[in-house]
């Protein structure tokens, strides 16, 4: 038996079923200067870290594509802090990491948050993400004892995102969405640095219940991109359509997981030689993904 507080390998699909018993002691957690509130849960932290991650991964994958769509139109001159596909990439095993948490299998997002990491370097350096990641690295779920780096690190990483999004809003050559969608991202990862100070805790709506619900039907957007018959890019699509179908009554777990992987088929880094090409097919699983949300 390991003891608490203790950091091992983080167990391979492990599910939290019921809630940790915390330290009485922590009891100001969530209470503030003169409050009484009990403090957080085990499974509250987790599902309110997962959400902010997921809409810090979903900015940073539209970040990401603004700037590849940018560079497909010929201009190389990229954000400052590596490729787009480099964030691009990042961004995928972020938002994963988030939709990982939020289904219950807290433990395989600990190597979904380093592939992030090791992925996307320049935006999310491993020594700024640390902190988070081990926070998934222990035998309970989120201790206390890794509650203040993992802050600190959400933290750096959030005013690391912060001057990126001031940088490339100083160059109009770039989309300006980009700059505002690397700001959202920072945003929320400073909502979920606060989840760990006293009084900080704040239970954030769920990203992926904003659209609108389909009655466990799935259903498609109504126009899918425009592509050319017969072109690399239409016979992704094809694929991508079928795997769709196959799922398509299995529900909303079911087709959540087969979105994700259908992120990384239709990834630039996944089509050599067809990056910019195969843009608009992300786009389209990227908008399924909001909309199976």
């Amino acid at each position: 038996m390991v003891a608490a507080g203790t950091l091992v390998l983080a167990l391979p699909h492990t599910k939290l079923l019921r809630s940790s018993t915390m330290d009485p002691s922590v009891s100001a957690f969530a209470a503030g200067a003169g409050g009484a509130a009990a403090p957080p849960s085990a499974e509250q932290l987790l599902t309110a870290l997962g959400r902010h991650l997921w809409v810090a991964g979903d900015e940073l994958q539209e970040a990401s594509v603004c700037l590849m769509e940018r560079a497909s139109d010929g201009n190389s001159d990229n954000a400052p802090g590596g490729s787009p596909q480099a964030l691009s990439q990042g961004a995928t095993s972020l938002r994963t990491a988030a939709d990982l948490v939020l289904d219950g299998y807290w433990g395989d997002a600990w190597g979904e948050l380093e592939v992030a990491s090791v992925s996307c370097e320049q935006y999310l350096p491993m020594n700024a993400c640390q902190g988070l990641i081990d926070l998934f690295g222990y035998e309970e779920p989120v201790p206390e004892c890794a509650w203040a780096p993992a802050s600190a690190s959400l933290r750096t990483l959030g005013m690391r995102l912060q001057g990126f999004a001031e940088k490339v809003s100083r160059r109009p050559v770039l989309n300006v969405c980009a700059g505002d969608s690397l700001a959202a991202a920072a945003k929320a990862l400073e909502a979920a640095a606060r989840l760990f100070v006293a009084g900080g805790f704040k239970m954030p709506a769920d990203p992926r219940e904003v659209g609108p619900q389909w009655n466990n039907v799935f259903m498609l957007p109504e126009q899918e991109p425009n592509l050319v018959a017969g072109s690399y890019a239409a016979a992704l699509l094809t694929e991508v359509n079928a795997e769709l179908e196959r799922v398509a009554t299995e529900g909303p777990k079911a087709r959540r997981s087969v979105l994700r992987q259908l992120v990384r088929l239709t990834h630039p880094d996944q089509n050599a030689g067809h990056e910019a090409e195969v843009l608009p097919v992300l786009r389209y699983v990227q908008e399924l993904r909001d909309r199976e949300g």
